[in-house]
């Protein structure tokens, strides 16, 4: 998918600021959320969005955090919504730690 991003050996956090336009009832999974090298081949963090981790009226952030043994070229933040609510994501923010 793309677009890539390089980044050096170290730990990072990754935080994905979204909105959910409607409510879903009970702790229904949504979304996940992946960190991934090698044009999306490998994994290198992921989790998964449920109904209950958030406020539908609140802007949400889900923040995840990995380490890189060594500098990689081509990582990318992905994000897979299966339909049930209309969701949003407005930016992801890299941080090193």
């Amino acid at each position: 998918f793309g677009p890539y991003m390089s980044l050096d050996s170290g730990k990072y956090k990754v935080e994905y600021y979204f909105r959910v336009q409607n409510e879903c009832p009970g702790n229904t999974e949504f979304g996940d959320f992946h960190i991934k090298s090698g044009k999306g081949h490998n994994v290198i963090a992921s989790s998964k969005l449920f109904s209950n981790d958030f406020n539908v009226y609140s802007y949400p952030r889900k923040t995840i955090e990995f380490h890189l043994e060594k500098p990689e070229n081509e990582i990318e933040f992905v994000v897979f919504a299966n339909g049930l609510l209309d969701f949003y994501i407005d930016y992801i923010r890299v941080t090193r730690l």
